[in-house]
């Protein structure tokens, strides 16, 4: 199954796994599922972090990305179609099938 992760989990699955529900890991550890983010998470991460709001346990940005494309996670692309309908509304601070 696909899934698409919003910010929280995105970071949360990095920094701190504990904040992360059991079944939100089960889906996230399960090979047969591909995990994707979206450039808008880069964004809202780089905006958060460049604001000191945004700690990444004493990595930088940098270090923070290097992992990510390292990881097991697939960036989803945003076309202008997702932009302007409802899809990008959809994402929660859950896992949603996509």
């Amino acid at each position: 199954m696909k899934y698409l992760v919003d910010t929280h989990i995105l970071l949360w699955s990095f920094l701190d796994t504990n904040k992360l529900p059991k079944n939100i890991c089960s889906i996230l550890l399960d090979e047969n599922n591909e995990i994707y983010y979206s450039p808008i998470n880069l964004w809202e991460i780089s905006i958060k972090y460049g604001l000191k709001k945004l700690y990444l346990n004493g990595g930088t940005l940098d270090d923070f990305f290097e992992e990510l494309d390292n990881s097991y996670y697939l960036c989803k692309r945003i076309d202008n179609i997702d932009i302007i309908t409802n899809y990008l509304f959809t994402i929660k601070t859950h896992l949603l099938d996509f």
